[in-house]
Formats: C-alpha cells, structure tokens, sequence
C-alpha cells in the first residue's frame, strides 16, 4: 500500500491496462472510493491526469478521445469539448509511486 504524504489522499489504481492512441501511452485502470470509478489516465503538458472514462454528455468512452489543446478533451462522438480544469469533467493529478498508479488529491 502506497502512504500518502501530509495533507493528502491517496487512491491507488487497479486493473490498469494500456492502450495505445495514436503512439501515445494512456492507461484505463480503476479506483475505489465510495463506489469503483473506472478512470482514464493521459498525459498532459509532461503530467499524468486521471479523467472519468466516459463522456458526461452520453457515457461514451473517452479513451480513443482527442486532446485538441492542453487540457482540452473532445468526445468521438459528438464533438463535445471539456477543458479538464473546469470542474465538468475534472483531471486529477496521477503519480506513479512504489511503481502504482495513484491518484493524489
């Protein structure tokens, strides 16, 4: 089990599996808070972030989904643009402790 720091919560990923979009490494693995979220893990600007994998317009998977600016992301399907920062479909820091992801809030 991986121990947070001060002031911190720490939630580790399980089954993680990679994919592949586009030559870029991103994850979808899965974390247990009050109920299991699956969540998908990208790179942004040099970070890791975690994102809820499917579109809050219609549940699509967002794993295939495009960034179109940093921390911006569209859904295949409809187009639909979420800026990771806002709060809609918020991005939350990821960092790779004791070789586990681990999402740090």
């Amino acid at each position: 089990m991986v121990e947070p720091q001060e002031d911190e919560l720490v939630l580790e990923f399980f089954a993680v599996k990679e994919i592949d979009f586009n030559g870029e490494k991103r994850w979808l693995g899965k974390v247990q808070v009050d109920k299991t979220y699956t969540m998908l893990i990208l790179p942004v600007e040099g970070e890791l972030l975690a994102i809820h994998a499917y579109c809050p317009h219609e549940g699509i998977s967002l794993a295939k989904a495009p960034l179109v600016a940093p921390h911006i992301i569209e859904c295949p399907e409809h187009n639909n643009r979420y800026d990771l920062r806002s709060g809609e479909l918020k991005g939350y820091r990821v960092e790779i402790r004791a070789g586990k992801f681990c999402l740090i809030e």
